[in-house]
């Protein structure tokens, strides 16, 4: 996703408290059947992959119009205890299904409806 990351350099024997959130819109193409499905995922240091979300609807027929609904993104993720050192955490997303085609898509940040995205980490000393 692009511009969702931070970068956080932490003093060792901490946790890192990760919170994720976003308004989303789910256009479904017109004449498109099937599942659409999309995930969005934390990720720490490009290795660790910390907690997906789905976003998903199941359309059984081809229907002639477009389809879009909107919902809430919120997920929330606490580390184990981590070194000292810079530590970067991204959000990812991916479609599930309608590979290749990009007739479906997953709006997150949209400047023309004023759509919002927050990503915070915390460092947490025990």
């Amino acid at each position: 996703m692009p511009d969702t990351s931070v970068s956080i350099t932490t003093s060792g024997s901490s946790y890192l408290y990760i919170s994720f959130t976003a308004h989303s819109i789910l256009h479904i193409a017109n004449g498109y059947s099937g599942i659409v499905q999309f995930n969005i995922t934390l990720v720490l240091n490009d290795v660790n992959y910390l907690i997906t979300a789905g976003v998903e609807y199941y359309r059984g027929s081809s229907e002639t119009y477009i389809l879009e609904f909107s919902d809430s993104i919120a997920m929330e993720y606490v580390t184990d205890t981590l070194a000292a050192g810079t530590y970067t955490i991204k959000v990812i997303w991916a479609s599930k299904y309608d590979l290749g085609s990009g007739i479906n898509q997953l709006i997150v940040c949209s400047p023309n409806g004023n759509y919002s995205r927050t990503l915070l980490v915390q460092e947490i000393h025990t």
